[in-house]
Order: structure tokens, then sequence, then C-alpha cells
């Protein structure tokens, strides 16, 4: 079966993009919120809840297009019949895994920072538990498809 005829790789696809893109923009508020920490702490706190709003709608944005797809996929896979899953949901495994092991650098690169106060780093450690849970989203429900279709529950 080819990748094209495979809606298992819809959801390889998508969990790719949307854990990528979660990334980059965690990474890019992460930035953001370190350089507002110059400035103090009133700024920070502003900083902070503007930064969020800024990472909430570029999320908006990001997960337009896997979710999308997700949905496609998750429609073809109850229409096929017969799909090959088991490398697709190694991948999107790893791309799960990867998402994790990215956020968790970022976050710890802002903890053992001394210059970096103990305001920004509740900052950073509650956004970064709030991006871990938003870019498992997806990837967690493509794990789930991909399970109950290897377990023929779908």
């Amino acid at each position: 079966m080819s990748i094209v005829s495979n809606p298992a790789w819809l959801f390889v696809i998508a969990s790719s993009i949307a854990v990528v893109g979660i990334v980059l923009s965690f990474k890019l508020s992460v930035s953001n919120l370190l350089s507002a920490e110059n400035s103090g702490e009133e700024t920070l706190r502003a900083g902070f809840q503007k930064e969020f709003i800024r990472f909430i709608t570029r999320l908006l944005f990001i997960e337009a297009l896997p979710l999308i797809l997700t949905v496609w996929g998750i429609i073809q896979i109850f229409d096929s019949v017969e799909v090959e899953v088991e490398i697709p949901l190694i991948l999107v495994f790893l791309i799960l895994v990867f998402g994790w092991i990215q956020i968790f650098l970022t976050r710890s690169q802002v903890m053992r920072d001394p210059h970096s106060s103990a305001s920004l780093n509740r900052h950073v450690s509650n956004f970064s538990m709030i991006t871990i849970a938003l870019a498992s989203a997806l990837p967690l429900i493509s794990l789930m498809m991909l399970i109950m279709k290897l377990a023929d529950l779908v």
C-alpha cells in the first residue's frame, strides 16, 4: 500500500506540522519573555500575558491544517479496509517524544540560567506545561486512532 493511499500517513503529517509549529512558537515566546525580563518585574508580568495571547493566536493558525488532516484521516481510516499502521504509529510516537524533549530542553535552559528571575522561571515553567499539553493533543489522538486501527476496533 502506497503512502498516498494509506490514510495513516495523514496522522503523521498532521502530528509533524502541529508539534513542530507549536515547538517553534514556544521557543519564540520564551525568547520574547527573556528579552522582556530585562525591563523589570511589572513589564515581565504584562509581557507574559501579551506573549501568551500571541502564542494562542499563533496556535490557532498552526493547528488549522493539522486539525483538518486529522479529521480527514479519521474519516478515511473508517472507510479503509486494510491499512498498514505500524510505521506511522512509530513515527507519530517519535514526533510526540521529539516535541516533549524540545519543550523540556527550552525550559531547562531558562531554569539553569543564573540571570533568570524566580518570576521568569515560574512563568516559563507554567507555560511549558501548557505547551506540552497542547503539543501532545493531536499526536495522542493520532496514536489512539492508529492503535484502534491496529487492534481492528475501527
